[in-house]
């Protein structure tokens, strides 16, 4: 069975694929349409990135991240309205934001917008993750130290190792992009080869979209 992870890295994809639960390949690409060959053939494809907007208020799906994640709940962006990331400039965005919904958004997440329009328009069958929780739940939910620090990456790399993945010294174009995003990439993977197992769980519900672990 083929799994593939996809973590948003500097306006870029990184990209991992499973077989079998095991490291088959990584690669980077600009956009998702048309769709990586990378891809082909996969069961199930997790993405970290939000699939569905909130009509307002907030996505019931990334509050319960946060609860999951004590300590690292600023890991989990709220995902602004669809007609607030329409908005052209971020200081348009979050004025429309205030004006119509009552709150402001901050710069990270109007960022997100590319990828999200992005990832909305490609034709594949993505599922919605989040590595942090992924990670968490490969612990036990136990914390982890920053994934920028040396041992929040070597505790990742334990961890992915411990649940049979292990990433070779040369992962080809992959090996470009910062090491934290392809670790993500990886645990995007880890849930997605859970997803097309049938053992994944979800948190949040139909209206605001999904996260899957």
């Amino acid at each position: 069975m083929r799994a593939v992870g996809i973590d948003g890295s500097a306006r870029r994809w990184a990209i991992v694929a499973l077989e079998s639960g095991s490291f088959a390949g990584a690669t980077v690409c600009e956009a998702l349409t048309p769709s990586p060959p990378i891809c082909d053939g996969a069961t199930a494809i997790g993405i970290d990135i939000p699939l569905t907007t909130p009509m307002k208020g907030r996505r019931s799906a990334e509050s319960l991240a946060r609860s999951l994640l004590p300590g690292r709940s600023s890991s989990v962006f709220s995902t602004p309205p669809s007609d607030v990331l329409a908005e052209a400039t971020y200081q348009a965005a979050l004025n429309r934001a205030r004006q119509v919904y009552g709150y402001g958004i901050s710069a990270q997440a109007y960022a997100l917008r590319r990828a999200i329009f992005d990832a909305r328009g490609s034709q594949l069958a993505l599922h919605e993750v989040h590595p942090e929780l992924s990670f968490s739940f490969m612990n036990s939910g136990d914390r982890l130290a920053s994934k920028k620090s040396w041992t929040g990456m070597r505790q990742r790399l334990e961890l992915l190792a411990d649940h049979g993945i292990t990433i070779p010294v040369d992962v080809g174009m992959a090996g470009g992009v910062p090491t934290d995003d392809l670790l993500d990439a990886c645990a995007a993977a880890w849930s997605a080869d859970r997803i097309g197992r049938g053992s994944a769980q979800k948190i949040g519900d139909e209206a605001g979209g999904y996260i899957w672990i």
